[in-house]
């Protein structure tokens, strides 16, 4: 379990962004919001703070998630892979955990996402700060061209792959999973065209790490291995789509469209 203390709204924007554009991709996530205003009390502490970060990630290490702390009142946990009953007993546990004698105070909402996702987006947006960057991100997007990442290894794949988005995005490209993981973290991608074969990694690896650390990423597969089983693999980790090599321009066209309507 990921804890995020630092820019979480913004961390969390991203999210909605995602789950905005592509509810049926977070089959199988939920979200539990804790609102108390004896949150409060973490902020006003940056030692308390440090205490509840690491409270919360030894207690809920093997939780497939995120876990963000907003402003000064609103906890939200994203997980995978966890039923509604038990991620409400994990509401429980974190009140009893880090609010202690102030939890009566505290309340909690489980929502999943692939079915509840704009109630979710609805509810967070009622939360000042939060609905101002969700707001300006929307606006930017609108505005801005989107942001593509290519982490491929073959140069002319590269170079046919800029030639055909050129004029549509942005555009960064990577040569293997080190250097892209690297370009991911520092430029955040809106979309990301992942090589499955790399020189220094295995491409659904990288795929795993990505949706683990920033489950909003929005990631097509390229392979030229495109049997039923790759896609499969792929598809399960998490990618919207897979594209098979050698690549048609309008399959680019078509998740890059999709990225701009979100």
């Amino acid at each position: 379990m990921q804890v995020v203390t630092d820019n979480a709204e913004h961390a969390l924007t991203s999210l909605l962004s995602s789950i905005n554009a592509h509810a049926g991709h977070w089959d199988g996530w939920l979200c539990l919001h804790i609102e108390s205003e004896e949150l409060n009390y973490l902020y006003l502490s940056p030692a308390l703070l440090s205490y509840a970060e690491a409270v919360l990630e030894n207690a809920f290490d093997s939780l497939e998630g995120v876990m963000f702390f907003c402003g000064h009142e609103d906890l939200y946990i994203l997980a995978q892979n966890v039923s509604y009953a038990n991620l409400e007993e994990i509401g429980r546990t974190i009140c009893a955990l880090i609010l202690k004698d102030r939890q009566e105070a505290s309340e909690f909402h489980v929502y999943d996402l692939a079915d509840k996702g704009l109630s979710f987006i609805y509810s967070v947006q009622q939360r000042g700060e939060i609905y101002k960057l969700f707001t300006e991100r929307t606006r930017q997007n609108q505005i801005s061209p989107p942001r593509v990442l290519l982490i491929e290894d073959d140069p002319g794949t590269s170079w046919l792959v800029k030639k055909a988005l050129k004029n549509e995005c942005t555009f960064f490209s990577a040569h293997g999973a080190t250097d892209g993981s690297r370009l991911y973290i520092d430029q955040k991608p809106d979309l990301v065209f992942l090589d499955i074969g790399l020189p220094d990694g295995n491409g659904l690896d990288l795929l795993g790490w990505m949706k683990k650390e920033y489950p909003g990423s929005n990631i097509v597969m390229f392979s030229a291995d495109d049997d039923r089983e790759t896609v499969s693999n792929a598809t399960n980790q998490g990618a919207q789509g897979f594209i098979g090599k050698p690549f048609r321009k309008e399959r680019l066209i078509h998740f890059l469209n999709e990225c701009k309507a979100a």
